[in-house]
């Protein structure tokens, strides 16, 4: 089957392991945010972007630390900006993927992406 079906039947089958805290820093991290503004749940969760309207206010509410040694190997985030629009940003750890690494996945995620809008049944490998 194509990618699409795959993802799909990943997602639905819930083919992942559980989060394990200890393993956190170790772990490639991909995440997919949708645009969705709408309150869920009965505390009325909102996935907003307020961060981006009042980034003043956000930074002096509470000040961030960073540490060298907690970064993960990979993070991948796949985010919604507008209903057409996505971005996708690719944070790496860069002693465990070189140069020519990140070359070589960015040539191959592009021509993924363009084969699943292409060709959304058809299978990658």
């Amino acid at each position: 089957p194509g990618l699409t079906l795959q993802l799909a039947a990943t997602l639905r089958g819930r083919h992942w392991t559980k989060f394990n805290a200890l393993q956190n820093s170790e772990r490639i991290l991909v995440n997919v945010l949708s645009l969705d503004e709408k309150p869920h749940g009965s505390m009325g969760f909102q996935h907003t972007r307020k961060h981006e309207h009042y980034p003043d206010q956000i930074a002096r509410a509470r000040p961030r630390s960073w540490r060298a040694g907690a970064l993960r190997p990979m993070r991948l985030t796949l985010e919604q900006y507008e209903l057409g629009t996505w971005w996708l940003t690719l944070d790496l750890d860069e002693s465990r993927f070189p140069p020519w690494w990140c070359r070589r996945f960015v040539a191959e995620l592009e021509r993924t992406v363009l084969d699943l809008l292409s060709q959304p049944c058809v299978a990658l490998i």
